[in-house]
């Protein structure tokens, strides 16, 4: 649930990828319509509001993320959220917003409130062209597992977000082209240490601005290909405690190929360059493979399977640490074993590479769920998530093996 608030309002680009250029001949499970157990809404003059509600309950073996003297513990998850949006073909708007409590039974220092506001703006305009504009305010916590935790803290590190995002596509013939700009302001509390002391978390504080332009060509029915380009510049307004000076710019071109094969598999292959250069000078730069893949497998009519793989740099948010390169696979299986009851099953691996630090930190995750689609308003949700994260030296933060088990149902409108 705490995934599904984190996502709900992040920027994403505007569609234009290889694959969407070629017809859809087949649905993977998870996006297969299913227009009876859509929640219709309510009608607020020209606009409609869609309420949601979910109500949770887990546990987690080891709420501190500790490899030694794990604690357990039961936790209550409680959200709320509306979207409220135009129905316009030409000119769209909608506003979101969502709130989420998690209250711990025994370790009260654990409990957070997290929120998140946010609008957009979509305009279509001649008959091939359209732009967006998105920006969202979230306040939120730091969880127990985040490589950059403080240790010794005694509750949760509060963080605060803006984002920001404008961008404009246009569809020709047989080809498409977008182009967005994206803007992260990350500002992060102090953390609260056993002995009343504060912790300055100032050096987290960072502004994230990246440009995307990206173009694909179709040249047959079942096959097309594209060309990216990003930059991205790192900018934080305070030294680590070390001195080191953490600012950094990484571009990356690819280039690769949109494919759907019938009705048997749908996806997008992409290779290039990942280059990151860090403003320190002790932070040696780094040129690496860059990779971006999704193919989706419709093994039958029931049942889909799904590959993901990316490369990308990040913020490291450590000391001693400007950023990282990280590569994270997963591969996931969704089994429709009745129209309203959706089996999944979920394996991760997940690597990163940080600057000025001679090792490697991997988290592995495995995890399984099932979802009840009871009726418009009412779905059933239980999971169970094993994750292991291997940090070889201190720097890396914690090593440690978790295991949640959670059961919740959401109410919609």
């Amino acid at each position: 649930m705490r995934l599904a608030l984190l996502l709900a309002l992040a920027c994403v680009a505007l569609p234009a990828m290889a694959d969407d250029l070629l017809p859809t001949k087949s649905f993977g499970v998870l996006d297969r319509p299913r227009p009876e157990y859509d929640p219709r809404g309510v009608k607020v003059g020209d606009l409609v509001l869609r309420p949601e509600l979910t109500l949770g309950a887990s546990h987690d073996d080891n709420i501190y993320s500790t490899r030694d003297d794990a604690v357990s513990d039961q936790v209550a998850e409680v959200g709320a959220g509306f979207n409220l949006q135009s129905e316009g073909s030409r000119l769209t708007s909608a506003v979101q917003g969502k709130v989420a409590s998690r209250l711990y039974d025994e370790y009260s220092d654990e409990n957070t409130v997290d929120w998140l506001a946010g609008a957009s703006l979509g305009s279509a305009f001649g008959a091939r062209s359209s732009a967006k504009l998105q920006t969202s305010f979230s306040h939120d916590h730091e969880t127990r597992d985040d490589p950059s935790s403080p240790v010794n803290a005694i509750e949760p590190t509060r963080f605060e977000t803006i984002d920001a995002l404008a961008g404009l596509t246009h569809q020709f013939a047989s080809a498409g082209v977008d182009v967005t700009a994206e803007y992260r302001n990350a500002t992060y509390n102090d953390a609260k240490l056993a002995d009343g002391a504060r912790l300055d978390q100032g050096f987290k504080d960072r502004d994230t601005l990246q440009f995307t332009a990206r173009g694909a060509y179709r040249l047959r029915e079942s096959t097309a290909l594209f060309l990216k380009a990003t930059r991205m510049d790192l900018n934080y307004r305070e030294r680590t405690p070390g001195d080191i000076d953490r600012d950094s710019v990484s571009t990356e071109l690819s280039t690769g190929a949109g494919f759907g094969i019938t009705n048997l598999m749908r996806g997008e292959i992409g290779v290039g360059v990942l280059d990151l250069d860090n403003q320190d000078p002790t932070q040696r730069d780094r040129r690496s493979l860059a990779i971006q893949t999704n193919v989706e497998l419709f093994l039958t009519q029931l049942v889909s399977a799904r590959l993901d793989a990316k490369r990308t740099s990040g913020a490291a948010d450590l000391a001693g640490s400007a950023s990282f390169i990280g590569t994270d696979v997963s591969v996931s299986v969704d089994y429709e074993m009745r129209r309203n009851l959706i089996l999944s099953a979920r394996a991760a691996h997940s690597e990163r590479d940080y600057t000025g630090i001679e090792s490697k930190q991997t988290t592995r995750l495995a995890g399984v769920e099932a979802r009840w689609l009871l009726n418009r308003n009412l779905n059933v949700e239980l999971s169970y998530t094993h994750q292991k994260r291997d940090a070889p030296v201190p720097e890396l933060g914690r090593s440690f093996t978790q295991g949640v088990v959670t059961c919740g149902i959401r109410l919609l409108l």
